[in-house]
């Protein structure tokens, strides 16, 4: 028992106090149908993590720093469709496009 416990203690020493978890970063851009970019859309990525960004004047996002695993990504803005897609980041980056379309009004 007393060799086990030294052996743990001595693993213990051996490893990084701080090691770095690894992380990947989503960009990308968001567009009409017409192939405008479309400003101020929410981007909600739900996985390991939960983070937002809002879209820039070129429809552009990223985030930074997120743990590698399967993400849901959603881009949302009022008066178009919510458009979702399922990605699995690595230690890369990964790149998205999303299209929004029209969301359709209901008569009453």
């Amino acid at each position: 028992m007393i060799r086990f416990v030294s052996a743990l203690a001595l693993l213990a020493l051996l490893l990084p106090a701080n090691a770095e978890v690894a992380s990947g970063s989503l960009f990308g851009t968001v567009f009409d149908v017409a192939g405008a970019a479309v400003p101020d859309t929410r981007i909600l990525v739900r996985g390991i993590v939960e983070r937002e960004a809002i879209t820039g004047p070129d429809g552009a996002f990223r985030l930074s720093g997120l743990p590698i695993g399967e993400y849901r990504v959603v881009a949302e803005k009022s008066g178009f469709s919510v458009i979702q897609q399922t990605v699995n980041l690595t230690v890369n980056v990964l790149q998205l496009s999303f299209t929004l379309q029209p969301a359709a009004f209901l008569q009453v």
